[in-house]
């Protein structure tokens, strides 16, 4: 049940391999500080829309 859950870095490291390696560890979103919270919102909002979608899919 854990391993579905997604994982959101908010990190101050704003270098590309620093996001590619985040994301290779299971990453679903990269933000860098400061963080745009309209644009995190809109994150959440679309992986909880993801997660009901498969929910109801099954």
């Amino acid at each position: 049940m854990l391993n579905s859950l997604p994982i959101f870095v908010v990190s101050a490291f704003a270098f590309k391999a620093d996001q590619e390696k985040a994301m290779k560890l299971g990453a679903r979103r990269y933000f860098v500080k400061p963080i745009n919270l309209t644009e995190l919102v809109m994150a959440i909002e679309e992986e909880l829309a993801c997660q009901y979608l498969q929910q109801i899919s099954f």
